[in-house]
């Protein structure tokens, strides 16, 4: 582990507030990583928490409410994506943006957005 990963993770950490916090704030890391749909988000958070699918998705639709989080549909493949908005990234994050996400989370989000691709 490099030491500019070491710091991010330090940071990450030092942030902890409580659990359910931190679910919230890594379902919006989750979110501004990649544009996933609501089973690839729930398939994340099972593997990094434990945490039920239902679970998953009222915490979704809590951040959904002040706009830290928003649904788009894609025109692609018509399907509806989760994305986390710039207010939501400056709101939760240590430092106010993505380069705080530890390497872990991000190897997860890649990990399942590769299975499901």
């Amino acid at each position: 582990m490099s030491e500019t990963e070491r710091l991010r993770e330090l940071a990450w950490r030092k942030s902890r507030r409580g659990l359910r916090w931190n679910l919230l704030r890594d379902v919006v890391a989750i979110c501004s990583l990649k544009w996933m749909n609501t089973s690839e988000i729930q398939d994340v958070m099972m593997v990094i928490h434990g945490i039920t699918r239902p679970k998953t998705l009222s915490l979704l639709h809590e951040l959904e409410r002040p706009e830290y989080v928003i649904q788009e549909k894609d025109d692609k493949d018509m399907s509806y994506k989760w994305g986390a908005t710039p207010k939501g990234v400056r709101a939760w994050f240590p430092m106010g943006q993505q380069a705080s996400i530890p390497a872990g989370l991000v190897q997860v989000v890649e990990t399942t957005k590769r299975v499901n691709d």
